[in-house]
């Protein structure tokens, strides 16, 4: 019998550097997958489920990464919130 195994990825970006290289990650991400900056996605693409590991999806169809960015001083979690990639994160 054959089942199937959800996998989850949660990625963890710390300090300014992993802020920063996080950010990068999710754009492209979002690039492979076809995801807007604000997480919308486009309808004739929504079939697809390999982006299930890495985002998660909100009753109103928007898509938001699984992941944490954390770091002492708020001026890089402040760059990426004003960012372009601002809207997608919660």
């Amino acid at each position: 019998t054959s089942f199937f195994i959800m996998r989850e990825v949660i990625s963890l970006h710390t300090g300014e550097a992993g802020v920063r290289l996080g950010s990068t990650c999710w754009e492209m991400f979002c690039l492979e997958h076809d995801i807007e900056h604000d997480g919308s996605r486009s309808k004739e693409n929504f079939a697809e489920s390999e982006f299930w590991s890495f985002f998660t999806q909100d009753v109103n169809h928007h898509y938001y990464p699984r992941s944490i960015f954390f770091d002492s001083d708020q001026g890089s979690l402040d760059t990426l919130r004003l960012g372009k990639l601002g809207r997608l994160f919660q």
